[in-house]
């Protein structure tokens, strides 16, 4: 009977077999490995380029998913091909090649919106692996066919909820030239946010603004036309824009109208109409003028109820006059008195001075006099053409 060797060893007549097969086995599974690895080398699987986690814009309740293909990293998965060149052009181009071989949809009918967190959203994944591989990459994709992969919305901010009507004290209508003109007391805060006050085109006496961190946000409101109205009659009240416009800058109203009972105003009669509410909201006003008034300083002495009437014409013109004692920056200055007004101060319905009729003005000559009786008898007295019908201190 014949012999053979493994590896110098000699058996006869397969004796000791069982003491070599430990070997061939070993032999056999580093062979397996190699092959693994070789074959391995040369192709990569589409499941290491599916992004684990990605990004929602928006805000919670309103996200929004983002692009679809995004969830693929294509520019990784291009280099990891190999491609057949180092040009840039053919790069965006092998880019390009990949994503019309990789389909990327929800797996819905529709486009998930007004995400909030914690909820998941599925896409579904299908690969033309033929196509790909047939493009001159120097390896070879692999995987599944169809493919879904799921995420859930986290990292949406919170949403600024408001009321923006909560910014509406009092709806006050008012006549001017026969026509009813509708305007706004408006609060200094909302939502512990400060109110800034102003009147933009189109919305005068029916708009506010208030900061959000570095965003201004602008409030504005439509009214309807009125004939003729009462004291305690009701008007809806509309924002300009739909609530969609300020979703997107993270601010949430919760109505886009309301119903308020309205005031109605008109001008001041005399020095007893005005209350101290109303008072204490001219001097502030009036305060606040003076405080502009940079490195001059003011001191106020009285405020008056002041009208006139034209001889010819027989316009009424009423005004709240305030004196001053006023002393310059400039150096040798002395005290002198000066006064300041408001035309045609409206009072509303309820007692109060109408805010927005408080536009602080100073008299057409600013020369100053010796003292307050000096200026108080020159207010008081008539002009030509013109009848001073009342000059009223008003006292608290």
């Amino acid at each position: 009977m014949g012999s053979f060797k493994i590896k110098g060893v000699s058996l006869k007549n397969g004796e000791n077999i069982k003491k070599i097969f430990p070997f061939i086995i070993i032999v056999l599974i580093i062979v397996f490995i190699v092959v693994i690895v070789v074959v391995n080398n040369k192709s990569i699987s589409i499941d290491d380029y599916i992004k684990e986690n990605i990004t929602f814009s928006g805000y919670n309740g309103y996200g929004q998913v983002e692009e679809v293909k995004n969830i693929i990293d294509y520019e990784r998965l291009v280099k990891d091909l190999e491609i057949q060149s180092t040009d840039f052009s053919k790069m965006i181009g092998a880019e390009m090649i990949l994503s019309d071989c990789i389909s990327v949809d929800f797996n819905t009918n529709t486009i998930p919106k007004n995400l909030k967190n914690g909820d998941k959203v599925e896409y579904i994944i299908i690969v033309d692996y033929d196509r790909i591989n047939g493009s001159g990459f120097k390896k070879k994709l692999k995987g599944k066919d169809k493919i879904k992969k799921s995420y859930e919305v986290i990292g949406l901010e919170e949403m600024i909820e408001i009321n923006p009507f909560d910014a509406i004290e009092k709806v006050i209508v008012s006549e001017n030239n026969n026509l009813k003109i509708v305007n706004f007391q408006i609060a200094d805060k909302i939502n512990n946010y400060d109110i800034i006050k102003e009147s933009y085109a189109g919305y005068a006496g029916k708009s506010y603004s208030f900061k959000v961190e570095s965003d201004t946000i602008y409030v504005n409101f439509n009214v309807p036309k009125i004939a003729n109205i009462s004291a305690g009659e009701k008007i809806t009240v509309s924002l300009a824009q739909p609530v969609e416009k300020y979703v997107e800058r993270g601010i949430r109203f919760t109505t886009d109208k309301q119903e308020f009972s309205v005031l109605t105003a008109q001008y001041i009669n005399s020095a007893s109409e005005i209350t101290k509410t109303s008072y204490d909201v001219l001097i502030d006003k009036l305060n606040q003028f003076t405080e502009n008034e940079n490195g001059n300083e003011y001191t106020l002495q009285d405020l008056y109820f002041y009208s006139e009437k034209g001889n010819y014409t027989k316009n009424v013109n009423t005004e709240i006059i305030a004196i001053y004692k006023f002393k310059s920056d400039a150096v040798g200055s002395k005290e002198e008195y000066v006064y300041l007004y408001i035309d045609n101060p409206l009072i509303s319905s309820d007692g109060e001075i109408v805010e927005n009729s408080i536009d602080v003005g100073k008299p057409i000559s600013n020369n100053g006099y010796n003292s307050i009786n000096e200026l108080e008898t020159k207010l008081a007295a008539n002009e030509n053409g013109i009848t001073v019908t009342a000059f009223e201190k008003i006292t608290f």
